[in-house]
């Protein structure tokens, strides 16, 4: 009887896309319209300020490496806010309408979003 061997092909080898940015490389960019704040990123604290008026939020994307601050208001009051990163990155934005986010910082050291004036901050993630 003779013996049969089976060869396979291997598969096709399928890369995920590389982020737009990683990490440092995302200081100062805008994580809507690069994509980085897509299915990957996911609110990681937030505070309530002025008695519930409005909410701010740490995103942070595990695809880019990257935080940045959203805000939220019920009444559209204009708000400033800042995310900054343990490395003492800061990008800050202000809100004149019902919502804004910052651009993003280096997310591998630790983050938090802040409230100015004020300093309410969410906790360093």
């Amino acid at each position: 009887m003779a013996a049969t061997t089976l060869v396979m092909a291997p598969a096709t080898a399928h890369a995920d896309p590389k982020p737009p940015c990683y990490g440092s490389s995302c200081n100062g960019k805008d994580a809507q319209s690069i994509g980085c704040a897509g299915g990957n990123a996911s609110s990681v604290a937030s505070v309530s300020v002025n008695n519930g008026d409005g909410v701010l939020t740490l995103r942070y994307s595990s695809w880019c490496h990257a935080n940045w601050a959203l805000m939220t208001t019920r009444t559209g009051i204009g708000y400033s806010f800042y995310v900054e990163n343990a490395n003492g990155d800061k990008q800050y934005a202000g809100i004149s309408d019902f919502s804004g986010w910052t651009s993003m910082v280096n997310g591998v050291p630790k983050a938090r979003a802040c409230l100015t004036p004020g300093n309410i901050c969410t906790g360093w993630k």
